[in-house]
């Protein structure tokens, strides 16, 4: 079992069907994974990786973009911050390799991936208050390096 914590910089962009609006939001997120983590041979120099777990998000900032293709009306970089939850819980995993450099120094290279289980826009500013559920995920490629502590290899 580990954690850690991760900044993931998230978004979405949406165009309507009469191309009269464009709008984005870019949210970022401080996530903190509760991992458990297996590895096929953890005393080789290079193994397989496998993590699976939860994550809690709690939302830093968040900024729209939004603009109507009416030549005059547009918005940048407005704080949205209000229009999403605070905080957001998600189901995580990843899969890669790890790489032994001492017995205490580790590296690992995976493909992770996430999505929130519950809808993470505020309910009282959600328009209309009917939509269907905003749940993020996101995937990417994560690089780090662990320092065992008391490794009695």
């Amino acid at each position: 079992l580990y954690t850690g914590v991760l900044f993931s910089p998230q978004g979405t962009k949406y165009v309507n069907g009469g191309k009269t609006l464009e709008w984005e939001a870019k949210l970022n997120y401080i996530k903190i994974p509760f991992v458990v983590k297996a590895n096929s041979n953890p005393n080789n120099g290079v193994c397989f990786l496998f993590n699976a777990g939860i994550e809690y998000g709690i939302l830093s900032s968040a900024t729209g973009d939004y603009s109507y293709w009416d030549g005059v009306t547009s918005s940048a970089d407005k704080d949205i911050k209000d229009t999403f939850k605070s905080s957001a819980l998600a189901a995580m995993m990843g899969f890669g390799a790890q790489f032994k450099f001492t017995d205490q120094i580790l590296g690992h290279t995976m493909l992770r991936f996430d999505y929130a289980f519950g809808d993470i826009e505020n309910p009282d500013t959600k328009t209309p208050a009917n939509r269907t559920p905003t749940h993020p995920g996101a995937a990417g490629l994560q690089i780090g390096i662990s320092y065992l502590l008391g490794s009695d290899n």
